[in-house]
């Protein structure tokens, strides 16, 4: 499965559960990190990704974020979502189209509390490959689907 966002899309309405529910059915467990990480995925490529904005932490962001959504370069660029379900596993990859010469926050380069920390505690297995601007999830079933 396949969707195609737009950060617009991302930071406006709950596309993490768009998803979650064209997936098999999951336990509550696997279904809840599931989410988590989407969401926090989805959000990392609009704002980080696509957008490029590295402190979203700083004042006047809600301003900064408005600005580069309306800006047609910046705002256009859409997130796609590719879903792969087995009978082992889940395999989730996001794929933002921000400039790869820009660096990931401070905070996620491993050992921080930002997104992608969190995501590496809730999957089995996470990969960021900053060349192509993918995020790949991996998650196994708790129980057999």
């Amino acid at each position: 499965m396949v969707f195609a966002f737009s950060s617009h899309a991302i930071l406006g309405s709950d596309c993490a559960t768009r998803v979650i529910s064209a997936l098999p059915p999951m336990d509550d467990d696997t279904r809840f990190c599931v989410r988590v990480c989407l969401h926090e995925a989805l959000y990392n490529a609009a704002l980080h990704g696509n957008l490029e904005l590295m402190d979203i932490h700083c004042s006047g962001i809600t301003q900064q974020v408005q600005d580069r959504l309306d800006d047609p370069r910046l705002g256009s660029r859409p997130v796609f979502v590719t879903c792969d379900a087995t009978a082992e596993g889940l395999s989730i990859v996001v794929k933002d189209f921000g400039d790869p010469q820009v660096s990931l926050p401070a905070e996620d380069r491993g050992h921080g509390v930002g997104g992608l920390s969190l995501i590496r505690r809730l999957t089995e297995d996470m990969t960021f490959d900053p060349k192509v601007k993918e995020l790949t999830m991996r998650f196994c079933w708790k129980e057999a689907i």
